[in-house]
């Protein structure tokens, strides 16, 4: 029997003007709705790097944006840091973001780093 090379599928990646989202290796973020946005898989050290500019090209400006994490398998504190990151830019483009279904991880780390009412609430 001859052995073949195992490839690892590769992520597809669609482009943000088209508002469909953008996959980032295990990490994917859409589009859903009008002013709604979808996070899935994992958001941490390994995707985080990938994961804020994908984000960043969906958020929209002056308006109000809801990104739902219910989805995201994993996270750590770099998949915290991706979401500050979200806010901060958000609001200097006058976005108004709101997280729901946060990972029970990112809370536990926000809530030690003093973070937790800044992802809940927005300040």
């Amino acid at each position: 029997m001859r052995r073949g090379r195992l490839q690892r599928p590769r992520p597809v990646a669609e482009s943000a003007a088209a508002g469909s989202g953008l996959e980032v290796d295990q990490f994917n973020i859409a589009r859903v709705g009008e002013g709604r946005l979808e996070a899935r898989g994992v958001l941490g050290y390994a995707t985080a790097g990938r994961a804020l500019p994908a984000g960043l090209a969906l958020i929209p400006g002056a308006s109000r944006c809801t990104i739902d994490l219910s989805r995201v398998t994993e996270a750590d504190s770099a998949g915290l840091a991706v979401l500050v990151e979200w806010l901060a830019t958000a609001r200097s483009r006058g976005t108004v973001i709101r997280y729901e279904g946060i990972p029970a991880q990112i809370l536990a780390v926000a809530r030690i780093s003093d973070l937790e009412s800044l992802l809940t609430d927005g300040h």
